[in-house]
């Protein structure tokens, strides 16, 4: 069985009607920026993934492509595996993800944040340390950690 489909490929399967299921696996804020048209959202790194895929999904005979932001990330492999092991039996990773079918030109849905007003003429971001933090958001397969602090 093949394990991964190109974003050309998927872009004609979809084009010709073909009923698949496309799933992002990333972090539902990721998911609400950009996304492929059509695809749903089942987060790998929670825990009711499977939950999740099985109510998007009842049919385990449905094909499934799954992608994450780039394919080099081992998030939509791991997904892959998951649903392999729950008796789906047809599930792909979507060559070069999210990352790849922009660069392809295809169409995203989502609404991405907005770009800074300017980018500064050189090149340098300047910023005020006292008025500065630096917040992070890290997850794993079980977890998700968040924290704040300040660049002074």
């Amino acid at each position: 069985m093949t394990t991964t489909i190109t974003c050309q490929e998927l872009h004609k399967r979809l084009a010709d009607g073909e009923a698949l299921r496309i799933i992002d696996v990333l972090p539902p804020e990721v998911y609400a920026a950009r996304h492929l048209p059509g695809a749903c959202n089942a987060c790998v790194y929670e825990m009711v993934f499977l939950e999740v895929v099985a109510g998007l999904t009842p049919d385990t005979a449905t094909p499934i492509v799954l992608y994450d932001a780039s394919g080099t990330t081992m998030a939509a492999a791991t997904a892959r595996e998951k649903l392999l092991a729950a008796g789906y039996r047809d599930v792909r990773v979507l060559t070069g993800g999210l990352a790849g079918w922009t660069t392809a030109g295809f169409a995203v849905e989502g609404v991405e944040p907005p770009l800074p007003e300017s980018t500064p003429r050189d090149g340098v971001y300047r910023l005020d340390p006292s008025g500065s933090v630096l917040e992070w958001i890290g997850r794993n397969i079980s977890n998700r950690h968040h924290g704040r602090i300040p660049v002074a």
